[in-house]
């Protein structure tokens, strides 16, 4: 009621309604199914990239682990060899029956060194684990780029020579210890190759054949060391060993004359040289002619011009790394050497110029050359006597 209706006397209500009215059914089924699908697709592939960062972040976990094992098992080679040389002392003391050797300490050294096999082996085991754990996370990895189990056969004829281990003998070790014990010393100290000294005498060749006979198992080199032989022909010094001694019964001819030791030599290089050279040329010859191998034993200074003819003519190059035995100083001047023929270098070292066995071992280590030579079998022998005092400190 209001004044502009004064005379209305009923009350009037009214209801409005609304529909949506779908043009197609057919269109609207599809964005909805559309709408459908992208919010999946979405949730999916936020739950990929979650997936794949901790499968990621898993892998690395592994890698990290991998290297830390890997790590301890090179420490445990280390210590390995530790107690290698221990138990070679040990072997060392029995031999010369010395008072210090205890069978009890020999027993405690072995019981260390195959504990140390046991870990050896369970971290091997445990790295092969953790190769196959980062395999399962990551299917599409061929295990065989990762793991390839190797057939030694297959490789028989193509492996490369085992490297060398050589010791010089020379004459006067012969007065100072017998023949079976510089036998036995050799076979200890698991030596392939024995430079023995040469001399026309008729009780030393007898002594240099109850060696050669004793070591059949090891190449044997005669060694010429005579420098006045510069000059002259070295042919009747190797005819004499053609006559006294049977060849096949030797590996080879080895020269260690040295020009550079003559006192005149810094005024008579080029002389000397070639007189040297006109040695080795004979040398060669009688070498191959009687199916024996030739080596030499030469200094850390020689020129490239006559490391070319040494290296063409020679089996074998013995680099005298004496004095001087940093292993700086040593690379640096064996740089000629490696690039002329790596394959043929045999790395001399002097016993008399370390302080233990030991030093001198990792020494050779890390100059990397593998065919070795130890200067001599008495400086040897001094320096192990040295090593058989020393307590253990373990």
């Amino acid at each position: 009621y209001n004044k502009g209706v004064p005379n209305r006397s009923f009350i009037s209500l009214g209801l409005n309604f609304s529909a949506p009215l779908t043009v197609s059914t057919k269109e609207k089924n599809e964005i909805d199914d559309i709408n459908y699908k992208l919010k999946s697709f979405q949730s999916n592939n936020s739950s990929a990239v979650n997936e794949s960062a901790n499968t990621e972040y898993f892998i690395l976990n592994l890698l990290y682990e991998y290297r830390y094992k890997l790590k301890q098992y090179f420490a445990l080679l280390e210590k390995r060899k530790l107690f290698e040389e221990l138990l070679r002392t040990e072997k060392a003391k029995q031999k010369l029956s010395s008072v210090e050797f205890n069978p009890n300490t020999a027993i405690y050294i072995l019981d260390d060194y195959w504990s140390n096999s046991i870990e050896l082996l369970d971290l091997h085991q445990q790295l092969y684990g953790t190769l196959l754990n980062i395999c399962e996370k990551v299917p599409t990895l061929d295990i065989n780029t990762v793991i390839k189990p190797i057939n030694m056969s297959d490789y028989a004829g193509s492996l490369p020579p085992n490297p060398s281990k050589s010791i010089y003998i020379w004459s006067k070790s012969f007065k100072e210890h017998s023949v079976s014990f510089i036998s036995e010393y050799i076979k200890l100290n698991a030596f392939t190759d024995v430079v023995v000294s040469y001399r026309n005498d008729k009780a030393y060749i007898n002594e240099l054949k109850d060696l050669i006979k004793n070591s059949a198992a090891n190449k044997v080199h005669l060694m010429i060391g005579q420098n006045k032989l510069l000059g002259k022909s070295i042919l009747p010094t190797l005819d004499s060993i053609k006559q006294n001694i049977t060849l096949t019964n030797i590996y080879g001819i080895h020269l260690d004359i040295e020009p550079q030791a003559l006192d005149d030599f810094k005024e008579n290089k080029d002389k000397y040289f070639s007189q040297y050279l006109l040695l080795l040329d004979e040398s060669s010859k009688f070498a191959k002619a009687n199916g024996l191998k030739l080596s030499v034993s030469i200094p850390l200074n020689y020129p490239e011009n006559i490391l070319s003819p040494i290296f063409a003519k020679c089996d074998y190059v013995y680099l005298m790394a004496y004095e001087n035995v940093g292993p700086d100083f040593i690379n640096r001047k064996t740089e000629e050497e490696v690039k002329t023929d790596r394959s043929k270098i045999v790395l001399a070292l002097r016993a008399k110029d370390f302080e233990s066995r030991d030093k001198m071992e990792k020494l050779f280590e890390t100059l990397g050359i593998k065919n070795r030579a130890y200067h001599d079998l008495e400086s040897m022998y001094e320096l192990d006597k040295k090593s058989v005092q020393v307590k253990d400190k373990r």
